[in-house]
Parts: structure tokens; sequence; C-alpha cells
């Protein structure tokens, strides 16, 4: 499981998937991208492609621990089986299991954004899935996703998701919402990257003079590190989107740090390595 975690000084970063599967088409998924953009990237990464048109992704969630405070980045799916994913039911509690970890251990879960593969384990049965934590999420995310229309898309998506696993966050009083640039734990700052969500943010991770990104769904596909202008459908500001994920390919790019996203495979960690004079997606 060793590839599955990196360490920053005295943090560790632990990757944990919720689901994977061909869930999505390259047509449905990125329908502004033409057919020919894709074709460079399925020799470089055949591990995203399922057969002609086929998306192959994965939903994760990250594990940090940093001394004796332990804090979960986003919760995935949910129990399931959830339609949109494949009918598949999410394997977050058996992940944290394998590395050690019970729900109870979990002080803090931040939430990069409230889409419904990213808030699905928030709560069992009506009651925090982990009861001696905190929920962080965005203020800006909270107020658009509480909005009639973006509800009301959200939960066409997977029926019930604000209503079920977001809603109550409020109402049971575990919740935390925060705005622009918030530390969460010694040697993890909270940062915007808009985008994705009107509210998403990713987390900057320093300890011991190294540094990491946990980037939620600033990238959801490696070729997005090459052509910042693929979009994916559910972005909802594309034209933020890509001058976000243009200033982390910038930034990771000069530093050489490491890089954590929620949907990249097989693991979701890598770096971005500059290649003849352009930069890459490369697996850790």
């Amino acid at each position: 499981m060793a590839e599955q975690r990196i360490r920053v000084g005295e943090i560790e970063i632990v990757s944990l998937t919720d689901t994977a599967g061909p869930f999505f088409t390259y047509s449905g998924a990125y329908p502004a991208t033409p057919r020919e953009t894709w074709e460079p990237f399925r020799a470089q990464h055949p591990e995203c492609f399922a057969g002609e048109d086929g998306v192959f992704t994965r939903v994760g969630c990250f594990l940090v621990r940093a001394g004796d405070r332990t804090m979960l980045v986003d919760t995935g799916i949910g129990p399931g089986p959830v339609a949109l994913f494949g009918h598949s039911r999410g394997q977050l509690m058996d992940e944290l299991a394998r590395w050690g970890t019970a729900p109870e251990d979990i002080q803090l879960v931040f939430l990069t954004h409230l889409h419904p593969d990213h808030v699905g384990w928030n709560l069992t049965e009506g009651k925090p899935s982990f009861p001696n934590a905190r929920y962080i999420a965005s203020q800006t995310d909270w107020e658009v996703f509480h909005s009639p229309e973006v509800k009301a898309a959200m939960e066409a998506l997977v029926p019930s998701c604000i209503e079920r696993d977001v809603t109550p966050l409020a109402e049971l009083g575990v919740l935390d919402l925060i705005d622009g640039e918030t530390d969460i734990l010694p040697g993890v700052r909270a940062f915007p990257t808009p985008g994705h969500t009107t509210g998403h943010m990713s987390l900057h991770v320093v300890s011991g003079g190294q540094q990491a990104l946990i980037l939620g769904d600033v990238f959801h596909h490696p070729a997005q590190v090459q052509v910042n202008e693929i979009c994916i459908a559910f972005d909802m500001d594309p034209q933020a989107a890509i001058q976000t994920r243009r200033r982390i390919v910038e930034w990771a790019a000069a530093e050489g740090m490491p890089l954590a996203g929620c949907h990249l495979l097989p693991h979701g960690l890598g770096r971005i390595a500059r290649r003849d004079g352009t930069v890459a997606w490369e697996v850790l």
C-alpha cells in the first residue's frame, strides 16, 4: 500500500478510493472537447480510457495525519448504490479500516466542494458518519448549493443528495463554514481554487521544508495538465476553472511538489513534470 501515500515532512497523506469504473463517456463528460484532442493521451494514459468513448475514473478521498490530528478530505459517493456511478457502492469505510482508522478517529472532515460524489459519506442514517469530527466547507459553496437552481440540478443527478448529505450538517451543529485562505491544521491551509464550483477550495500542506497540494477537482483527467482548456461538463464556471488550472500548473511545476487529486488514476497522487518544453502529469 506504500504507493498510496506520501509524506510531507511530518504530515502523511493517504489516498483512499471510494469507487472506480467506466461511469461516463468522453462525449458526455467533456462535450466541448473535440475527439481528436484526446488521441495523443490514449498512449500516455491508457488507464483513463475504456473502449472507444468510455472514460475510466475514480472517486477518491484523502486521509491526512498531522501529529495527533486526523483529517478526512471529502467523503465520496456514500454507501449507495448510486446510479450516476454505475450503481456502485462506496468503499470509503473499508478503505479507512485498511489504514487502521475508525470513523471515530476522524477529527476534521474537509469538503473541497459540495458535489454529490464528495459528500456521500457525510451522514449515516441522519447522523454524522464521523461522530467526533467538525465538518469544514466553503461559505460560498454552501450558499450556491442551497440556491434553488443548483440544489435542484444536484438532486437530479443524485436524488436527495443536498437534503440528505449536506443540509443536516448545519442542523446538527457540526459544520464550520470558511471564506478565503484559512488555516485548518498546523501546516495545512485552505485556499480558493474556483471554477469547478464557485467556492471550490484546495489545501496547501507544508511541513519540514516540504510541500504538497490536495486539489479536489481542479483536475479530472491528466490531459488537463497539458491542455488547461479542457473542461468537464460539471464545471460551474469553465473560464475560472481554466484560470485555476493554469495557476496550479505553473506553481506546482515550479516547485516540483506532489499533488493529490480526487479523480486522477490510479490513486490520485502525482506531480507536474516538465518534458520537452511542455508539462505533463506524472504518477508517483
